[in-house]
């Protein structure tokens, strides 16, 4: 775990309860992010450090200390307001960080979907399965996401 450390956190009140997460530090500050990438939920404490964020060693997502997808191989492909939906899209980082005109995504965890609700007001996240869902819209671009 080169410059990334576990650390756990007691609640007021509760027993203790270990959250694992990666580390950094942020701005000269001390950050913590969930130890999970929004994609195939790689372990990001196995990732790497670069500046204040942690890249995902799985796929090569960057998360900044707040947790947000900041880069992602390949987003440079799909032009900057760009109509982009993707299926499988869980909070929404992946989406939001490709910064569309018109972002839609499809997912059917309305956990993963009210959290990305809250993080990303801007898109258009909808609870729907995958394989079951229709849009009355044109894209230009298409992400699928932990499909199979």
């Amino acid at each position: 775990m080169r410059q990334i450390h576990h650390c756990a956190q007691r609640a007021a009140d509760q027993a203790l309860d270990f959250l694992r997460a990666a580390a950094l530090f942020a701005g000269g500050g001390f950050a913590a992010v969930e130890d999970r990438c929004c994609h195939r939920a790689a372990p990001l404490s196995r990732g790497r450090k670069e500046g204040d964020a942690v890249r995902c060693g799985y796929h090569g997502l960057k998360f900044d200390a707040t947790g947000a997808c900041v880069d992602a191989p390949g987003l440079d492909r799909i032009p900057a307001q760009a109509r982009v939906i993707e299926v499988g899209c869980g909070q929404g980082d992946l989406l939001a960080a490709v910064r569309p005109a018109r972002g839609v995504g499809i997912d059917f965890s309305s956990a993963m979907l009210a959290s990305g609700r809250e993080r990303y007001p801007h898109l258009t996240l909808i609870d729907a399965d995958a394989h079951d869902f229709a849009l009355d819209e044109e894209f230009d671009y298409i992400i699928l996401s932990d499909l199979f």
